[in-house]
């Protein structure tokens, strides 16, 4: 469960630095 979780923070950090730039 924790790379799972880890994945998702990754795609979620992603998709908002891609929002900003």
């Amino acid at each position: 469960m924790a790379q799972l979780g880890e994945l998702y923070f990754l795609v979620d950090f992603t998709r908002s630095y891609m929002a900003v730039g």
